[in-house]
């Protein structure tokens, strides 16, 4: 929910280097949810599967964030450049 929330807060920013920055913290949170999904399975809060298939969800959000974030830095020095 953190990473979501964090991307939907952009919706009031105007700027790429201020969107920019959203992305870095919701990709922080995508690696919060990994560790915690790995502590509540260590601590048997949730099984094994469930949990491993949820930190791989995670994961690949974090990928895509990831994308998104390589994407707006390469806009952004392109638009430096001109």
């Amino acid at each position: 929910m953190s990473t979501s929330s964090n991307i939907a807060e952009r919706r009031t920013r105007h700027r790429e280097r201020e969107f920019l920055s959203f992305r870095d913290i919701a990709l922080g949170s995508a690696g919060e949810l990994q560790y915690q999904l790995q502590v509540a399975i260590g601590c048997s809060a949730i099984a094994q599967l469930e949990g491993s298939d949820s930190s791989q969800r995670a994961e690949e959000v974090g990928k895509m964030i990831l994308g998104l974030i390589r994407r707006i830095k390469d806009d952004l020095n392109d638009a430096d450049l001109r």
